[in-house]
């Protein structure tokens, strides 16, 4: 049978609310394949399987649970029952050998790992025989230190796994566990990154944009669409609220000095963001403030701001480079999105040397 065995780290090592944690992973799962006719995912004993349906298409499986947070890795292949007293190596070999014929590998290595510890053969005595009937039946060679390929071997209890490829998840929390959060959402690179950060720790995450209409176009908010479209594939439905932010601005820019408009146009960003959130029931505000970045990002001008609002304010990215977060803007695939230009808000009427 086709399977999927996914493996947790962080979660193994809750106490009580363990269950509960498991279960909104198993749920989460569940939902990222509910097209694809997946109907059995069973927790085990610190890794969980998903049965494939034969007519499941494997690419797309991968990019869904690549992007289920609380996965820390997981691998694609099958599964045959297993007797404790008397293991089917031959058996378990003829699957291992059809694993490694669907791939272009010349070298590799078998790495096999025993749950239940009353199984009379060691994971070595294991590996050594499914590596000398995979050498002998497909001419390939083994490699410890660097092979092309790994056949990864798990014994259970009752079953044994067989996969030629492990898969690094998001690791992190299953979403819904850390509650509701209201992320402020731009088009540019910073925002959309601080929002995958807050729902990869667990939080459903709601979006608010401040669009520059009527004084601009549209293109702000079709590109902020796009960017949440990328995100709900972590979290699999999500709301955005798009602000028009224009005529305020005008109101401050007719009544203030140069120096402070931009960190009087982010106080009432953060007011208006803050009875959004009160009304999804949201317990706090996310910004993709990084320090020093930007004038409106030192460590006044963020305190001034923040005193704005009533709610914890959280900035997943303030130690980290711009280097960092473009490459994990790609990682999550936002960065395409986030260079294309638009008429953002936060660039209308922003003096040329702000306070």
């Amino acid at each position: 049978m086709r399977c999927a065995i996914a493996h947790y780290h962080e979660l193994a090592l809750k106490g009580r609310n363990r269950d509960y944690f498991e279960q909104c992973l198993i749920q989460n799962i569940r939902t990222a394949l509910k097209d694809l006719g997946v109907r059995q995912v069973q927790n085990l004993h610190s890794r969980i399987r998903i049965d494939l349906p034969l007519e499941a298409n494997a690419d797309v499986v991968r990019d869904r649970l690549v992007r289920v947070c609380g996965i820390a890795n997981f691998s694609l292949g099958r599964v045959i029952p297993l007797q404790i007293a008397n293991p089917d190596l031959a058996a378990l070999a003829e699957v291992a050998v059809e694993e490694i014929t669907a791939t272009s590998c010349t070298t590799f290595r078998v790495t096999a790992k025993r749950a239940d510890k009353r199984l009379a053969l060691t994971s070595m005595d294991i590996e050594r025989t499914i590596g000398a009937t995979l050498c002998e039946r497909t001419g390939k060679t083994v490699n410890l230190k660097s092979p092309d390929v790994t056949i990864y071997i798990e014994l259970l209890s009752r079953e044994v796994y067989c996969a030629a490829e492990k898969i690094e998840g998001p690791g992190g929390m299953p979403v819904g566990v850390s509650g509701k959060i209201a992320c402020l959402i731009s088009g540019g690179i910073d925002s959309p990154v601080a929002a995958y950060r807050m729902i990869k720790r667990g939080c459903h995450a709601s979006f608010v944009h401040f669009s520059g209409r009527p004084l601009v176009s549209r293109a702000s908010e079709d590109k902020v669409r796009e960017l949440v479209q990328t995100l709900t594939a972590y979290q699999y439905a999500s709301r955005l609220y798009v602000i028009p932010f224009g005529e305020i601005q005008r109101e401050i820019v007719l009544n203030t000095p140069p120096p402070f408009r931009v960190v009087l146009y982010r106080r009432m960003m953060l007011r208006i963001a803050q009875e959004l959130a009160r009304e999804e029931r949201c317990w706090g505000l996310v910004t993709g403030d990084s320090l020093g970045q930007v004038a409106s990002q030192t460590p006044e001008n963020l305190t001034v701001v923040e005193e704005a609002a009533e709610i914890p304010i959280f900035r997943p990215l303030i130690g980290m480079d711009k280097r960092e977060i473009i490459d994990e803007a790609k990682r999550i695939r936002t960065y395409e999105t986030s260079i294309e230009p638009d008429q953002d808000c936060c660039k209308l009427f922003t003096p040329p040397h702000p306070s």
